[in-house]
């Protein structure tokens, strides 16, 4: 459900941290970004240029420089760019108390794709899984699968439940909507785990 005033605060919102980055003007100085509609790890892949490591904090302003650098915000535009920040931080915030490392992984890439694909779609959520798989380069393959597939996982939720979600997240007060879908989002993505419905690393393999 699209909301005209919250659109407007998230654009705003956009621009005060992209002056913190580029300067006062808020204009995006060009670093060879991806050209619109592209994908991240595509076009790292075609100019040879490195996706850098993504932040492992709940700064929003770190995950929007992160994104821009990775040639996310070129694609689909600062006011998307802005809210995929923003939910990236969340997705970090709502796991912290999470001791299991198998479990803040799983659950973690589940409430960040699931959230994502709900909000700005399937297209955006790939997009900045490949950039963050591309840019973890220390990870094991079998690390990287796991995580490849709790996005999966993530996706379909997001797509599948995508009309109760958006709503959820344009209906709640300004500022609040990455904060409220990502919470019950976790609640979710605790329950599958409990049930072995989100992939994690044992004995050596991917297994759920």
């Amino acid at each position: 459900m699209y909301n005209r005033e919250k659109s407007d605060a998230d654009l705003a919102k956009t621009w005060a941290l992209l002056k913190k980055i580029n300067g006062e003007d808020g204009n995006v100085k060009s670093s060879g970004g991806a050209p619109a509609g592209s994908c991240s790890a595509c076009w790292a892949k075609k100019s040879k240029k490195s996706v850098p490591p993504p932040p492992d904090n709940e700064n929003d302003n770190d995950w929007l420089q992160w994104l821009r650098t990775a040639g996310v915000c070129v694609a689909y535009g600062l006011a998307v760019c802005a809210r995929v920040a923003e939910i990236s931080a969340y997705s970090m915030w709502v796991v912290t108390n999470v001791n299991d490392s198998n479990a803040k992984n799983a659950m973690r890439h589940f409430v960040w794709m699931a959230a994502i694909a709900a909000v700005d779609g399937a297209k955006v959520a790939r997009s900045v899984a490949d950039a963050h798989e591309a840019g973890t380069g220390r990870k094991t393959w079998i690390d990287s699968q796991r995580d490849r597939r709790n996005n999966y996982y993530g996706i379909n939720y997001g797509i599948a439940h995508q009309g109760d979600l958006q709503w959820e997240y344009w209906s709640a007060p300004i500022g609040a909507g990455a904060r409220d879908l990502t919470q019950d989002l976790g609640k979710v993505a605790f329950r599958k785990y409990r049930a072995g419905q989100l992939a994690i690393v044992k004995g050596g393999k991917v297994v759920g």
